[in-house]
């Protein structure tokens, strides 16, 4: 799974650039799809949805 970063990290420390901060989501914000397609063509999906997911972040 990849996180793309469409905005800066926000820093609550300002004199530290390399602070810990975490990602907090409510209820149905993050779907995870996984799409498999076979040699003819033939696809087919599955989503699982995360609720109060909370992701550690690196600036």
């Amino acid at each position: 799974m990849t996180l793309a970063l469409l905005d800066n990290v926000w820093h609550g420390d300002t004199t530290n650039a390399d602070d810990s901060v975490a990602l907090t989501m409510g209820q149905g914000v993050l779907t995870l799809v996984q799409t498999v397609t076979d040699a003819d063509g033939d696809s087919a999906s599955a989503a699982v949805i995360w609720c109060q997911w909370r992701v550690p972040l690196r600036g």
